[in-house]
């Protein structure tokens, strides 16, 4: 850009005194910079009182290439969360288990955060869970509790699957509503004929307009979309809730997802026989994922003062009968004190 005749005229124009610099020059000022700011973070890392956690995703551009971000997220000196990408570079194909944990690996150390990292949240995907397993085994030794909690599946992204599950029963439905609203909003003379008949208070449901529009939901399917709306509203909130990148949200995860499973469990007894079909596919995606995290996430919300045992105490009965839920609430108080006498045991060696 530096040295195209268009950007030095334009600069001489502004300011006839600036020299333009050349685009090695530009180059070596942005490694500079670059290199300064790793080491600005590198010194953060060594510094830090806690430990790790990271995410990572992969994203392909338009040019058809790989590429993977490493982000990694802690609690620095002042109490606030934190996060900074490490790594994001083109990953050469194939995207491997083995290929990703290389990569990964070799970014921590790089950056000497390999003994420091506590958990690796990644999306619901075999090659994820493959490239998980085998990094763990290379940080066994250095992650709390063996590495018992350290894959973590992104909630937002189960929920986004728990949905998708249950919308596919219902395509049909879905599709003649989404074609009803561009079939309006294809043009103005159609819009007008449709903000027309909206005022119109008792119009029969049978009467048409436009004998070109051929994709009306029935008055069943109408009432049928209604509740599966008003439904899917706890998993719109939640997902919304999860998604805050400002503040900590490991702690309000448990609550969330005891209200999805509540209503889950709600939809599948209730009368209407459509709404069993969709939930039932749900469900089963559900209850894979909170059998998986659910012991993590109860230590989360534990540790905040605002709950601590009492949710635990209060919402198991509520998911499940008597004895279970006593036995998830000793589950939940046993992994709180295997992590407190580990962290216990490595602080009373260090000064």
């Amino acid at each position: 850009m530096v040295e195209h005749p268009g950007f030095i005229k334009f600069a001489k124009n502004r300011q006839p005194l600036f020299k333009m610099v050349s685009r090695n020059t530009i180059k070596s000022d942005c490694l500079a910079i670059y290199k300064k700011e790793k080491e600005k973070l590198s010194t953060v890392f060594e510094t830090i009182p806690g430990r790790i956690s990271l995410t990572t995703d992969m994203w392909i551009s338009n040019q058809t290439l790989g590429y993977i971000c490493l982000t990694a997220h802690f609690v620095d000196h002042d109490w606030v969360l934190t996060k900074r990408i490490i790594n994001f570079a083109v990953e050469p194909s194939p995207h491997t288990a083995i290929n990703l944990c290389d990569t990964i690996y070799r970014q921590l150390l790089e950056w000497k955060i390999n003994g420091k990292i506590s958990t690796m949240t990644v999306d619901n995907l075999t090659t994820n869970d493959s490239m998980c397993a085998r990094l763990k085994e290379k940080l066994h030794d250095t992650l709390p509790l063996e590495g018992k909690f350290f894959h973590v599946r992104c909630c937002a992204h189960i929920l986004n699957l728990v949905v998708q599950s249950g919308l596919e029963v219902i395509n049909n439905v879905i599709h003649k509503v989404r074609e009803s609203v561009k079939y309006v909003k294809a043009s103005q003379s159609r819009q007008q004929i449709f903000q027309e008949l909206a005022r119109v208070s008792k119009i029969s449901s049978e009467k048409k307009r436009d004998l070109n529009y051929q994709v009306a939901p029935t008055k069943d399917e109408w009432e049928n979309a209604k509740i599966i709306c008003n439904f899917l509203k706890v998993f719109y909130d939640a997902t919304n809730i999860f998604s805050a990148t400002k503040s900590p949200t490991a702690n309000i995860f448990f609550p969330e997802l005891v209200s999805i499973r509540c209503a889950l469990h709600e939809a599948y007894v209730c009368d209407k026989l459509f709404m069993r079909s969709i939930v039932e596919r749900m469900k089963d995606k559900f209850d894979k994922y909170w059998g998986e995290c659910s012991l993590i996430l109860s230590i989360a919300v534990v540790l905040d003062p605002r709950y601590k045992l009492k949710l635990l105490e209060y919402y198991y009965p509520k998911i499940y009968y008597f004895e279970r839920s006593e036995m998830e609430i000793q589950k939940a108080k046993n992994a709180i004190r295997d992590l407190y006498r580990e962290y216990e045991r490595k602080q009373a060696s260090s000064t």
